[in-house]
């Protein structure tokens, strides 16, 4: 009997390889890689969609950024100070039932550089032929934010399936707050 893997069972139980091997205090880098591995799948099937993980990210965090400016907290720190015109634009739209969901952002294209530091250290061992003296520091090695964006990536690209129990629990322990992602336009808590 042939059991054969399909994309999303290849990433959720890579996400679940990275969270068992990050709860056992496993290598850094062996768990960012096999997190960035899953992460590397979702990007491209958000990719075949005409999306890109970043761009998504992005009108997500700006999304919420908006809301959060609307009720008067501030949601994102002082290094995004210069997109505040573009919040402030955002929260109009949103105060005047112009923009319901963070999927009718319009970014044109931009988008802030999410996933490009996991994918570093991943692409460091990928190519590792074009620059066999390179070195990568260790301080760059961020398996629990790899795993997070993982674990986003998969309810982006599968917002129909519910997490499994132990996503839930390592986002409720070392995130702040993933949306899980509704098409519908409402951004519920996992």
């Amino acid at each position: 009997m042939t059991i054969e893997i399909t994309k999303q069972s290849a990433a959720y139980r890579l996400i679940h390889a990275a969270i068992h091997m990050h709860d056992s205090s496993e290598d850094v880098l062996a768990t960012k890689v096999v997190a960035a591995s899953a992460l590397n799948i979702l990007r491209e099937l958000l990719r075949k969609r005409g999306e890109t993980f970043d761009e998504r990210v992005t009108k997500q965090l700006l999304w919420e950024a908006a809301r959060g400016c609307l009720i008067g907290e501030r949601k994102m720190g002082p290094e995004f100070r210069e997109l505040d015109p573009i919040i402030l634009d955002i929260a109009e739209q949103i105060r005047n039932g112009k923009v319901k969901s963070s999927d009718e952002i319009f970014v044109g294209g931009a988008s802030l550089p999410i996933s490009l530091q996991i994918i570093k250290s991943y692409n460091f061992l990928k190519h590792a032929d074009r620059d066999p003296m390179a070195l990568l520091s260790e301080e760059t090695v961020d398996a629990e934010g790899a795993i997070m964006l993982a674990v986003y990536a998969f309810s982006m690209v599968f917002p129909a399936e519910m997490p499994s129990q132990q996503m839930i629990d390592y986002v409720a322990s070392y995130g702040d707050s993933i949306k899980h992602h509704n098409p519908q336009g409402d951004d519920a808590l996992w």
